[in-house]
């Protein structure tokens, strides 16, 4: 294949809707100025922008997409776990949301901190002592060790 000329990059980067910065193409694989249709400023690879990659603040935007989670999945993530989510919309996943608990507790949490376990207190407290609770064997062998019955 023959190299490309700026002008047929240029267009490459208009069809996109993003405008290309610099006046000279060397190959695919030099990084190049443009801004992207966001209106940020950005540098890139042809190669990587016909992959349909672009600026670092559309890829966070894309992740952000594909990790946002609609109402009824919430919903179903606070069910699932035996607990019901007292909102009625969800905003995003740092936004304290009221829901009660599968013990019978009203609670407020964010969607991280649920998702990671993260119950309401007396869940937690419940959570602790079971950590610290030792069976019967476990103290009767301490208890000898030291000599006590």
């Amino acid at each position: 294949m023959a190299k490309r000329t700026i002008e047929e990059v240029k267009k490459i980067f208009e069809e996109a809707e993003c405008k290309l910065l610099d006046s000279q193409y060397i190959n695919n694989k030099t990084p190049m100025h443009y801004i992207c249709n966001c209106g940020n400023s950005s540098k890139i690879r042809l190669a990587d922008f016909n992959q349909g990659k672009r600026c670092e603040k559309c890829a966070d935007e894309r992740r952000a997409l594909k990790q946002r989670f609609s109402f009824d999945e919430v919903v179903k993530i606070f069910d699932d776990e035996g607990c019901v989510l007292l909102e009625h919309e969800y905003i995003n996943a740092n936004t304290s949301m009221h829901y009660l608990c599968g013990c019978g507790n009203p609670s407020i949490t964010r969607l991280g901190d649920f998702r990671s376990g993260k119950r309401c207190k007396q869940c937690g407290l419940n959570k602790l002592s079971e950590m610290h609770r030792h069976n019967y064997t476990y103290v009767a062998h301490l208890f000898e060790g030291s000599g006590c019955k």
